[in-house]
């Protein structure tokens, strides 16, 4: 978001000069049809930028309205899986974009899945685990990649959905693995509270009525299974 703002600050910044300029070379009779049509061109090019970036802006508020009115009503509707992810990781990718994180992501999940549940919790639930990912498994790194495996299974003859989480981090001690959703539990004071994985577990058995299962390995990336 803030990028993208910048940008058109960028863009503005730019138009307003190519028009100063035109006006102090024309009244200084120095413009030259060429000159001319290139401070154009350039100032076309640039509103095209802006616009765009406005756009996309406008888009990212849109959802940012729509995800924190999930938040607050709390009340259960329909939605689509896979395009409720997507639009998660472009409202959040900010956190790792500027640390210069190239995060990679391979979302394997029909994009016909729906589900009647609250996608304010889903949301929060995919945000806290992605952004776990990033703060404390991907630290000093320059990419990383996280996997999302969504399907519907059926046990006892009851429709469920399974949901595997992965990434390429640095995995989770054997030590510790039992503290993880503890809450204020955290391996780096400096970077978080220790509530993300608490609060994760908290909405998946409390208001999805599902588990959470920590499978991770110490260097070797962390694998949670959620079925609900």
């Amino acid at each position: 978001m803030n990028g993208r703002i910048a940008i058109c600050i960028t863009g503005l910044s730019t138009i307003f000069n190519n028009l100063t300029s035109i006006i102090h070379k024309y009244n200084d009779e120095e413009l030259s049809n060429s000159v001319f049509f290139d401070l154009i061109q350039n100032c076309k090019s640039n509103t095209d930028i802006v616009f765009r970036n406005m756009k996309e802006a406008s888009e990212v508020v849109n959802k940012l309205k729509q995800f924190t009115k999930d938040q607050i009503t709390e009340l259960p509707r329909s939605f689509k899986v896979k395009p409720l992810i997507d639009e998660i990781i472009d409202i959040i990718k900010f956190d790792w974009v500027s640390k210069d994180l190239k995060l990679n992501f391979n979302i394997d999940c029909n994009q016909d899945i729906e589900i009647n549940s609250y996608p304010g919790a889903f949301s929060q639930v995919f945000s806290n685990l992605i952004l776990n990912s990033v703060r404390h498994g991907m630290t000093k790194r320059y990419s990383g990649n996280i996997s999302i495996s969504i399907e519907v299974i059926d046990i006892s003859k009851v429709s469920k959905m399974r949901i595997i989480y992965e990434d390429d981090g640095v995995g989770i001690d054997p030590k510790i693995s039992d503290k993880i959703f503890t809450p204020f539990f955290t391996t780096n004071n400096k970077i978080g509270y220790g509530l993300g994985l608490s609060i994760v577990k908290d909405i998946i058995t409390k208001q999805l009525k599902g588990t959470i299962e920590n499978i991770s390995k110490e260097s070797d990336g962390v694998r949670f299974i959620i079925l609900f």
